[in-house]
């Protein structure tokens, strides 16, 4: 008996767009995945939401789902399948600030840092050196926001790009809590 070949992972260049990749700054399909992964309730807590894509993407994504609630942020994460500018994706996670500056995103590939970076710095983004941000950024520190605090308002980035992975998985974490 003969199996089916696997069904082809979507084209997901429409939805993973960038309007600014060396700030880290998502463009409007991927703006408002992040939008609406997740939403404040009465008590300004954010909760997990079905994130609005345009219908073609439908279904290649998930619903979203906790991952982490912490006292002054939340992580999320929606499956999210297909391949961007080649690279297999397989979520893109959120953080969301609880009373605090913590925002952010990353998108999660089934790729090592390795086959990604290049990808990655070929597409506009500058990413940190793994750990660099400190633990605000995705899991970051106090201190990440310290390089653009002097700056004046016009010249403060979006936001900053790190790499993060292990031997199977990669992540273009992207801090907008500067």
């Amino acid at each position: 008996m003969e199996t089916a070949p696997p069904a082809a992972m979507a084209d997901l260049g429409g939805l993973i767009v960038f309007a600014n990749p060396a700030e880290c700054e998502p463009g409007e399909p991927l703006r408002q995945l992040y939008d609406t992964m997740a939403v404040y309730d009465d008590h300004h807590q954010p909760q997990p939401s079905q994130p609005v894509v345009p219908p073609r993407y439908a279904g290649a994504v998930g619903p979203a789902e906790v991952l982490a609630r912490e006292s002054d942020h939340a992580v999320f994460s929606v499956p999210v399948r297909g391949r961007w500018q080649g690279l297999p994706v397989r979520a893109v996670e959120g953080i969301y600030g609880i009373e605090s500056d913590a925002f952010g995103m990353a998108i999660v590939f089934d790729a090592p840092v390795p086959a990604t970076l290049p990808v990655l710095e070929a597409q506009g983004f500058r990413p940190a050196a793994a750990g660099s941000m400190g633990a605000g950024s995705m899991g970051a520190g106090p201190d990440a926001a310290a390089p653009a605090a002097d700056l004046p308002p016009e010249q403060m980035p979006f936001g900053r790009a790190e790499v993060t992975g292990d031997a199977r998985t990669s992540r273009l974490v992207c801090d907008w809590g500067l």
